[in-house]
């Protein structure tokens, strides 16, 4: 016959059962903590809201667009241009000031219409 452990059956030893008041105890430490977690994360929504340039809503919707176009997209904020809320340097890839704007190239002709050739105006007066 094997061996098995009681804890393995929902037994318990007698020296490891807990009492009604340790589990009263745990509870209210967990209570407690989630309570101070609750208390901090509205300490510092606070004072970003309280410090930012923009109105408590925008800086909420520029927050919430941090983690890439799609979701400033999603916020209503792409496209932006720096120093404005939904600007995020890791959004501008060619780091021109503009964030997640639109790409007009390859994609458009996979939907039916035609390429257009790349406009490549000369601004400082060279001959065609």
């Amino acid at each position: 016959m094997r061996h098995v452990k009681p804890w393995a059956l929902g037994q318990s030893y007698g020296y490891l059962k807990k009492s009604g008041r340790t589990e009263k105890r745990v509870k209210r430490s967990a209570i407690w903590n989630v309570l101070f977690v609750l208390a901090f994360a509205v300490f510092i929504v606070g004072g970003i809201l309280r410090y930012s340039p923009w109105p408590a809503g925008e800086t909420l919707r520029h927050f919430g667009s941090f983690a890439n176009c799609a979701s400033a997209r999603m916020m209503g904020l792409a496209p932006a241009r720096r120093g404005q809320p939904g600007y995020w340097p890791w959004n501008d890839r060619d780091n021109d000031g503009i964030a997640c704007e639109p790409y007009h190239g390859f994609p458009e002709a996979l939907l039916g219409g035609k390429p257009q050739p790349p406009n490549f105006s000369c601004s400082l007066g060279c001959s065609q």
